[in-house]
């Protein structure tokens, strides 16, 4: 009788390779085991368990695979004998990383997700040349980093490197991150306004999540009572209370961890 095994790509290198093993080994309801062996060494590299009717659905990672090179996979019943071969090419790792978002204001996460790293390796994640975070590749070579970096809040802007290495297979992957310009602006609930009137601001492209300080000419007014959001936003600034000692009240806003600066100039008239 003639047994078959399922034949997929292997992902090779210096790394473990993974195989789909589906062979139909044994017919007898109550086989319990499958192993299987690459032929050359003729090493057992993974213990699979059959089901009742003798198939093995299962993924078995074989270490240090010839990169380029045939591997020939045998499968071998443990208490039938049964046994199936099949012969696999190795291809090296071929890591992709994706960003979340790729445009980011000072302050701001970035998260990261990638696939094609050898299963259950440790990966690092690079900034410039900087080791900035290390996690580690689920059994698919999937990583998944939720807050993988966040801007510095004196970042200039510009295009950041970022990239993740495998430690074993030693396999790279790099995307550009846009870093924003701060360009801050507000608005007023009043431009026009009297002695002892009082104004509202609603202030924009600051950094993330960072208060605001507010001067009325070089005296200390407050800041916000909440952080500005992932654009620099932050509503309900004030109110402030319009003094009488210029003709031209102006208010300047400067963001507490990034120093952006932002003045509003308004008229004021005698009642």
């Amino acid at each position: 009788m003639t047994y078959s095994l399922t034949k997929t790509i292997m992902l090779g290198g210096v790394a473990l390779a993974a195989v789909l093993v589906t062979p139909r080994l044994i017919r007898v309801p109550a086989t319990t085991v499958s192993t299987i062996a690459t032929a050359r060494h003729a090493r057992i590299t993974a213990v699979l368990r059959a089901d009742a009717a003798g198939t093995v659905a299962s993924t078995a990672h074989l270490p240090r695979a010839p990169e380029g090179g045939p591997v020939k996979v045998r499968a071998v019943g443990q208490q039938s004998l049964a046994n199936a071969t099949a012969t696999i090419s190795a291809v090296p790792y071929v890591p992709i990383i994706s960003l979340v978002p790729y445009a980011a204001r000072p302050g701001q996460s970035v998260e990261m997700q990638g696939h094609g790293f050898a299963p259950d390796e440790a990966v690092r994640l690079i900034v410039g040349r900087a080791s900035v975070a290390r996690t580690r590749a689920d059994a698919d070579g999937a990583i998944r980093l939720h807050v993988a970096y966040t801007v510095p809040y004196h970042a200039r802007p510009g295009f950041v490197n970022l990239s993740v290495i495998g430690e074993r297979s030693q396999r790279a992957a790099g995307q550009r991150l846009y870093v924003v310009p701060l360009q801050p602006w507000a608005t007023a609930s009043a431009y026009v306004v009297h002695p002892g009137d009082r104004v509202r601001f609603e202030v924009h492209g600051f950094a993330a999540r960072e208060a605001v300080d507010v001067y009325e000419g070089s005296a200390y007014r407050g800041h916000s009572t909440r952080s500005t959001d992932t654009e620099g936003h932050v509503a309900g600034v004030g109110p402030f209370t319009v003094s009488a000692g210029s003709q031209r009240p102006t208010y300047t806003f400067i963001g507490a961890r990034s120093g952006a600066r932002l003045r509003v100039t308004l008229t004021l008239l005698q009642r």
